[in-house]
């Protein structure tokens, strides 16, 4: 998951950006992949290492459940069993961190019919100020 620019931002970046873009992928976040002085910059992160809230629920029987206002981390159901069988851990950066391993991307399997919720939000930035128009 991430983000792709149609048009170089490089001349909107402020200074120190490169310092901080390597605080950010050094410190706290490792499972980013940025390349923003390009012409077509892209900022991704696996979805599993990146949401800062993942839930696993039930199987879905037709119909969704009321989404939540907050989504927590963790389980329902039979997705329980799931995140204990993975060995995911129940904290969110410890999880982040599990997702980081390739192995551990690769046996999940997202499954069709069942419901996930996921959160992507983030303390130091704020997306919302970064549109360019």
């Amino acid at each position: 998951m991430g983000f792709d620019f149609d048009r170089p931002i490089r001349d909107r970046l402020p200074p120190g950006f490169r310092m901080a873009l390597k605080f950010v992928t050094t410190i706290i976040d490792p499972g980013i992949y940025t390349e923003p002085y390009v012409d077509k910059p892209f900022l991704y992160g696996t979805g599993l290492g990146s949401f800062y809230s993942f839930r696993i629920g039930e199987k879905a029987n037709g119909s969704l459940a009321e989404p939540e206002d907050v989504i927590e981390e963790g389980a329902d159901g039979s997705g329980i069993q799931i995140r204990e069988e993975l060995g995911m851990p129940s904290d969110p950066s410890k999880r982040r961190k599990f997702f980081l391993k390739k192995e551990n991307l690769d046996a999940f399997q997202f499954e069709a019919g069942r419901e996930y919720s996921a959160d992507f939000f983030n303390p130091y930035l704020d997306f919302a100020s970064m549109l360019i128009c």
